[in-house]
Formats: C-alpha cells, structure tokens, sequence
C-alpha cells in the first residue's frame, strides 16, 4: 500500500504498485486497468496523483491509452539489432519466439521473386509462409522464397525442427550477408488477419534478400507489427 510518510512521491509509489500487477500477470497484455475513479477509490488518493502515476507507465511504454476506450497493458516490444540476423534463426532462443509454418509450397517463382532472387521466370522456389510468435502473441509474418535448385531436399519438417537458416545451412547455403528495406504501413488484409491487429494498426512492411556467399538464397517479405518490434544500432564515431 501507499506510504504518506514516505520520501517517494506517492504517484512514483502508485505508479510501482501498478507496474508489478503488470509483470506478475495480474494484468495480462491487452487487458484494461481500473479507470481512473477506481484507482482514486482504491487508494484513497488524489485523481491528480493517479493520473501522474499513469503518465508514468505510459512514458515507461508498460501501458497505452485507447481514445474512448481505456487504458490498456501493452506488451514489451521486441529489440533487434539492425545489422544482426538473430531474429529470424531459431538457434537462439533468448526471445521467447516460437515460429509456426502455416504454408510450405514449392511454386514457379513470379516476376518479383525471380527478379529478386535473379531466376528465370521457369525456375522453382520455395514459398515458405510462417508467423513468428513472442509470448505467445503473433508479431511478425514472413514469406521466404529459397530457389529449388539450391537445396532441393528442403522439407517443412526440417525447418519447422531446426530453423530455416540452420536448415539451409545442412545444404552448405547458410546465409552470411543481407539488405534489408524497410517501409512503415497500416497492416492489412492477411498479415492483419495472422496476427489479430486491430484495424489501422501501424506496423513495417520489410523486403529482404539474403546472400550465400554470392548465391542469393533467400528474398523475404515480412509484415511486422509496429506495436511490438524496435529496432537499434550503435553507431561509432571512427
């Protein structure tokens, strides 16, 4: 409970009080919080007080408010590095993220894939369609396409087990080098409907194309919910 006597101001006070039913689970992601009038009632104190404690936990990213809706938990968003390719192996599991298949095809690569991944328009591909989860909660929707030819013994089973890059790997075509384009979007239509978002979610719509040695072995398309993913780097000044 709150402390009058304490030194802490007692929104800072209210405002911890509140961050730990949100990371012992007592509030779930998603979930919305007493209003404002019930945590006056709750604590006895000042709505001033709360609505300093709330702006807290906003500021901190632990909550979000929703015009005419509420105050909600959010979830923790998932750090990346830019340049690293650890969020798309599966050998590292730091995360949390689990990773499911929803298709797993063998297709005529279209103009774009072949164009991308410098295949004549008769060759095959891969077409790989899975959603990458972290807590449980859908985040990311890739499609990988990987030409046939480079691997031509690649199963779902595989990839679902091992991962995919782990899995190119077993076929001496791990990748080691990548660009990246990134586009900010409203997520829409199927990536929408995979991960549940809200209409008017703002998220990244991001192309990839992925080198083995001077092979390209991969060309990605991802939809990534802005809500949950941030990106970094550290820049030196050399």
């Amino acid at each position: 409970m709150l402390d009058i006597s304490s030194d802490i101001p007692l929104y800072k006070q209210l405002s911890k009080i509140l961050y730990e039913k949100i990371a012992k689970g007592e509030w779930k992601y998603n979930e919305k919080i007493p209003t404002e009038t019930e945590l006056c009632e709750l604590y006895g104190i000042s709505r001033m007080t709360v609505r300093q404690a709330i702006e807290d936990l906003k500021n901190k990213g632990y909550i979000c408010k929703k015009q005419g809706l509420g105050t909600f938990v959010t979830h923790p968003k998932v750090g990346q590095e830019i340049l690293s390719f650890r969020f798309y192996d599966n050998d590292m599991n730091e995360t949390k993220q689990v990773k499911k298949i929803i298709n797993f095809d063998v297709i005529q690569a279209h103009e774009k894939v072949a164009r991308q991944l410098e295949l004549s328009g008769s060759d095959q591909v891969f077409r790989i369609e899975r959603i990458f989860y972290n807590d449980d909660i859908p985040t990311v929707v890739p499609i990988s396409y990987i030409p046939y030819k480079e691997c031509p013994g690649l199963t779902r089973e595989m990839v679902q087990e091992n991962g995919l890059y782990n899995s190119l790997g077993s076929f001496g075509r791990r990748p080691d080098r990548a660009n990246r384009l990134f586009e900010a979007v409203v997520v829409k239509g199927r990536p929408q409907e995979l991960m549940g978002t809200p209409k008017n979610t703002a998220g990244l719509h991001v192309e990839r194309i992925s080198w083995s040695q001077d092979t390209r072995i991969e060309f990605c398309e991802s939809y990534m919910r802005g809500d949950m993913i941030q990106f970094f780097s550290e820049i030196q000044n050399l």
